[in-house]
């Protein structure tokens, strides 16, 4: 199975060698707007807070910019009525969803989240209607042993 050899193959490189997702260093006295800026600029994830001599201080993720934002909704008015948009406003989110099929090999379901730069996508049945979600989360449950990889291929899961 060359997936399986490349997996495999895959666990002796260095950790910079297989990530593709570039870390974003901010400094610590970066304010919040300008971080939620730079994680849209930057399409990441998490940003680096470095501290003024360039030591790692912090990490700061999108999930807990969020849960931020949620403990302040109580206290501001403004910031309420500023996020009193509908979930669904094209200025909110994103227009086109990509998805994958119910019945599409797992592992093919990964490589097209690959090829479309995207870290999750829902899973949909045969009518169109969303059953589950896939992300790159799931791929927490390959053993090093690279054994899930012949398991997807084969259907063995």
């Amino acid at each position: 199975y060359p997936l399986c050899a490349l997996a495999v193959s895959a666990l002796d490189l260095g950790c910079h060698s297989v990530t593709r997702n570039p870390w974003v260093t901010i400094d610590e006295d970066v304010t919040l707007a300008d971080a939620i800026r730079q994680f849209v600029e930057a399409k990441t994830h998490r940003l680096v807070i470095s501290s003024s001599d360039g030591q790692l201080y912090s990490i700061l993720s999108q999930s807990a910019v969020v849960a931020f934002l949620e403990r302040k909704l109580d206290e501001s008015a403004e910031l309420r009525e500023a996020l009193n948009v509908p979930a669904s406003s094209p200025d909110v989110g994103t227009s086109s969803v990509l998805s994958v099929p119910s019945d599409m090999r797992a592992i093919d379901a990964f490589k097209f989240m690959y090829d479309k730069n995207v870290s999750g996508c829902p899973i949909v049945d045969k009518e169109g209607k969303v059953s589950g979600s896939l992300s790159g989360r799931d791929l927490k449950a390959i053993r090093a042993d690279a054994t899930f990889f012949h398991r997807l291929e084969t259907r063995e899961l």
